[in-house]
């Protein structure tokens, strides 16, 4: 069964990025941790007091099925959001080179940890500018016209074949 999930607001903050929506009509607020290297969605719930607090399974008001919903959908309107982001050349130069190898990845950018690469290297791979401007391709080279070929496909009979010299 398809869960429906709705988001009402989708933030970038300084530890990641923010959620709130509903899924199969329960409200939920979702930010993202850091997890492997990557950044991944978790929903966050309310405690006792109040405060919104990461859950395990068994105290979560929220099925896995509700919890995977959410992230698999928060994760391609992050990878959508981090697409439609132009960064300038001054914004990406004050970046270090992980963030910009880790910005390159994301993008879909090859070459990005190449050996040698120098963070201009990379701030030159994500700028603005370097997805302006067109890259001559190879010449095109007209198609091949058909050609035929005639094959003799006779069959060779052993008796037909010499045998090879005795030694």
């Amino acid at each position: 069964m398809a869960l429906s999930v709705n988001i009402s607001s989708f933030t970038q903050t300084d530890a990641g990025f923010e959620a709130t929506g509903t899924v199969a009509d329960k409200p939920f607020t979702s930010r993202t941790i850091k997890f492997a290297g990557d950044l991944i969605f978790k929903i966050m719930e309310p405690d006792e007091d109040g405060k919104l607090v990461l859950k395990t399974m068994a105290d979560s008001e929220f099925s896995r099925g509700e919890r995977i919903a959410v992230a698999r959908f928060l994760k391609g309107t992050r990878e959508d959001f981090e697409k439609s982001t132009v960064l300038s050349v001054e914004e990406l130069s004050a970046l270090d080179v992980p963030a910009l190898r880790t910005l390159a990845k994301d993008r879909g950018i090859s070459g990005y940890y190449a050996k040698g690469v120098t963070k201009a290297d990379l701030v030159a791979l994500l700028s603005p500018v370097a997805d302006a401007v067109e890259v001559d391709a190879a010449p095109e080279v007209e198609a091949a016209a058909e050609v035929e070929v005639e094959v003799d496909v006779t069959p060779v009979i052993a008796d037909e074949v010499e045998a090879p010299p005795a030694k």
